[in-house]
């Protein structure tokens, strides 16, 4: 028994060494997947308001309050007198079927927001006219969110270097989890 939770011990300690590691210092530009792997609406969520579009995507109404900003701000490190440089940004949009959940919030920075200015909205709208699936616009948006383009991000980010150094985005990712 004791080796046991001593190995579990042991891997619980490397995670969280990595995970700080990669995520723990600096500017976020990417989601922590200790905190933020994104969840979809479904019916039973209680902020679900109606079915959209033909496939018949759950939708979920925005709710997000001050509090749970401020929650989701204290979970990556980000200071208060860096925050008006984030919006607390849904991981997977609404609009194509995200939540509300604190599995579905990250901080974005304003910058990184910049150099992908319209992914959200041009998924949206190939969802809603019925040319991808929900299961494509979620992928897209993931793809997008975990490996954005460093040298855009960076440029972007150099007038923001008040708030510390930049996070790292790692260069060869696992495959992105695909949600059922």
């Amino acid at each position: 028994m004791k080796k046991i939770v001593g190995r579990g011990l042991i891997v619980l300690v490397w995670q969280s060494v990595f995970a700080g590691a990669l995520f723990g210092a600096g500017v976020p530009l990417i989601p922590n997947p200790e905190f933020t792997n994104g969840d979809l609406c479904g019916v039973k969520d209680k902020d679900f308001d109606e079915f959209r579009y033909d496939e018949e995507i759950a939708h979920c109404k925005r709710n997000v309050s001050k509090g749970r900003r401020d929650g989701i701000y204290e979970d990556y490190n980000i200071p208060s007198r860096c925050r008006n440089d984030y919006t607390i940004d849904h991981f997977i949009p609404l609009s194509i079927g995200g939540n509300n959940r604190n599995e579905n919030l990250w901080p974005e920075h304003k910058a990184i927001k910049a150099v992908r200015e319209n992914l959200e909205y041009d998924v949206y709208l190939d969802l809603r006219g019925a040319r991808i699936t929900q299961k494509e616009a979620v992928s897209i948006i993931r793809t997008a969110k975990l490996a954005p383009p460093v040298e855009e991000v960076q440029q972007e980010l150099s007038d923001y270097a008040d708030c510390g150094p930049l996070q790292e985005i790692p260069t060869q990712q696992s495959p992105v989890k695909e949600q059922e």
